[in-house]
């Protein structure tokens, strides 16, 4: 569709939806402000447009995008700096055929593929997969997912294509893709559009049957279409798509428990939306969603309400296309096809900075005591300290101290907000003279409350733990609590954290993913026993396998820090270990196995320098019916 008639539809869309939409709902900005546009690509003659991008496992990145020449073919480009330069690597054409729409993954053996729509107008429409096994450089066909094929005009008037692919792995590892499909128009049920789902259980080579997963029974002319889909922290899966036909174009979204069930019909609309949108799962659980008409929503309740961002990066629809990912720890990256005049858009990218939600706010003490509250009769007595001081800090320069001359009573506390409800662990690190008569750290207010008691008399630092606690109020406060009778007793506190499930409590492993070719049943599970709680998960197959289940943990202060679990198996497991990475090195602990109880497992010290760190339970068993079981996976 030429840029000229897409303007042309979404002005009218814009003029119809300012007579509909409700007043939005604002809350705080999730993205305050943005950077000035980076141009991924720029063509002084030709239309370039619909831009999406992927992170490589070795941190580069790639986008891939549509270049309007004699036909329609795909440009691929490397960035080395975080999405700030782009360099042209590869191209992927289709003679005599329009290549567009391409979407990219990384398979877990290093390939790269491209999923595009092929076609010849009115005539072929084919979706295909290409591969690259050089980081996008050269590429080759693989399979198609999809096809209508005809004589000359036969697939127009209605049209018969199918449109706009999005990959995503599932939980057990098998690739899936999601379209737009016309092709059910002149059948009985007639449908103008759908959104398909196809499965493939070898990594792209051949597809299983068509999943309906949005579809309207009440109206032949509903047109879902553009989907984009993701899986949330809860574990379950989002997909959002525009509805046209009997819409405007609005925005709605689904939900499905396994990625590839979903009940009929065209699900709950996202309201302030119009237009191909594009989802994106926050590391803190937070959803983000915008559209062509440029407005940034945001949801921290897995969609049950939403709320308007107070910027937007691109904000009309000549801005179009947009797709979102996340550059950095907190940085958010927006691509969008930019209009240029003259029938003519390029690519664009730009960064903004999101608050995250449920994290420690200056867990170290880096920053003094912003983002905390100092109380109690002597607030004076309650200070931050370098680590030049005898006994220093845990890790950085800083860390939190409660001391005084005289006898004291003082608390430093920290209200941490947007906590979605589930099981979580309070810990800190804390040393302590002994003569003192309150040393607690005092957890409340997210349903019920805990203290628990800071070990007294200690010359180095000792990490204490919270236990499970489960929230159900969407927040919790968190107080270190020290008084004493008489002067020169003291306490510091350094690296506090809050870790959601870390023993998979409430049937509930969201935040962990699983990969692999052949991979094994996970799940948490009650049966066999647990370390600690409920819950625990289980690995298993009754045949030969091999998985990962693994979970990143972001926002680590920069360190020293150590990673635990609390581990049982049999002993006929070929691979059975905990890898830990992405933290600056790597290291990996073998799991015992042919255990009959729980033993815990440790990482040993590591030195954190990249604010992040991965932990996988890699598997593997020649056999079936081996197992391990995991518990209580706490980064201290």
């Amino acid at each position: 569709m030429i840029l000229s008639k897409i303007k042309m539809v979404f002005s009218v869309l814009m003029i119809i939806s300012l007579f509909v939409m409700a007043l939005p709902a604002y809350a705080y900005n999730v993205v305050g402000t943005w950077s000035s546009a980076t141009t991924v690509k720029n063509d002084s003659t030709h239309n370039v447009e619909y831009g999406r991008m992927l992170k490589l496992a070795n941190g580069d990145w790639l986008s891939v995008y549509s270049v309007y020449l004699t036909n329609v073919q795909l440009e691929i480009a490397k960035s080395t700096d975080n999405g700030r330069t782009w360099t042209p690597i590869g191209s992927i054409a289709d003679a005599g055929r329009d290549v567009d729409n391409g979407m990219l993954i990384q398979k877990a053996n290093g390939d790269v593929l491209v999923a595009s729509r092929s076609v010849i107008w009115s005539t072929s429409y084919q979706l295909k997969v290409f591969k690259s096994t050089d980081m996008g450089v050269n590429w080759s066909y693989l399979s198609t997912i999809d096809q209508n094929n005809g004589t000359s005009g036969s697939l127009g008037n209605p049209d018969k294509g199918m449109y706009e692919p999005h990959f995503y792995f599932l939980n057990n590892g098998n690739l899936a893709v999601m379209y737009a499909n016309e092709k059910h128009v002149t059948e009985s049920p007639s449908y103008s559009q759908v959104i398909s789902e196809r499965v493939s259980t070898d990594n792209g080579a051949t597809w299983g049957s068509e999943i309906y997963v949005a579809w309207d029974p009440s109206n032949s002319a509903s047109r879902p279409g553009m989907p984009v889909w993701t899986k949330m922290n809860n574990g379950q899966y989002m997909v959002v798509f525009e509805l046209c036909g009997s819409s405007n174009c609005s925005i709605h979204y689904k939900t499905s428990a396994d990625g590839t069930t979903w009940s009929s019909g065209i699900g709950t609309l996202i309201p302030d939306q119009f237009g191909a949108p594009f989802l994106l799962s926050l590391p803190d659980g937070q959803l983000a969603v915008i559209a062509n008409n440029g407005n940034f929503s945001f949801s921290d309740d897995y969609g049950t309400s939403w709320y308007l961002n107070g910027t937007a990066p691109f904000a009309d629809f000549v801005k179009a296309w947009r797709s979102m990912y996340v550059t950095g720890s907190n940085e958010i990256a927006v691509m969008a096809s930019v209009d240029q005049g003259s029938s003519r858009s390029n690519v664009q990218l730009k960064f903004g900075t999101f608050v995250n939600k449920g994290f420690v706010k200056n867990a170290g003490f880096e920053d003094g005591t912003n983002g905390w509250t100092v109380s109690g009769p002597n607030p004076s007595a309650n200070f931050v300290e370098t680590s030049g001081v005898p006994g220093g800090s845990k890790n950085g320069s800083y860390h939190d101290a409660m001391w005084a001359a005289t006898a004291y009573d003082t608390s430093i506390c920290q209200t941490i907000d947007n906590v979605s409800n589930g099981s979580y662990n309070v810990s800190a690190w804390t040393e302590s003279t002994g003569g003192l008569l309150t040393a607690q750290m005092e957890v409340s207010n997210y349903g019920s409350s805990t203290n628990v008691a800071i070990p007294t008399g200690t010359s180095s630092y000792q990490q204490i733990n919270s236990g499970n606690i489960n929230v159900t109020t969407g927040t919790l406060n968190v107080c270190f609590h020290a008084k004493s009778t008489t002067g020169n007793q003291w306490i510091r506190v350094d690296d506090v954290s809050l870790q959601k499930n870390p023993g998979f409590e409430s049937n509930d492993y969201s935040g962990w993913y699983v990969a692999g070719a052949n991979p094994a049943f996970v799940f948490p599970e009650s049966y066999g026993g647990s370390h600690s709680g409920s819950y625990h998960v289980g690995i298993w197959n009754g045949s030969a396998y091999e998985t990962w289940i693994y979970k990143d943990f972001d926002n680590v202060p920069n360190g020293t820090h150590t990673l635990t679990a609390w581990t049982e198996s049999t002993g006929g497991l070929a691979i059975n270990q905990m890898e830990v990475s992405n933290y600056g090195s790597s290291v990996n602990v073998a799991v015992p196995t042919g255990e009959t109880s729980y033993q815990q497992i440790s990482s040993g010290s590591i030195n954190v320098t990249t604010g992040k760190v991965r932990v996988a339970f890699h598997v593997k068993s020649a056999t079936g019916n081996q197992w391990t079981r995991l518990d209580d996976v706490v980064l201290n």
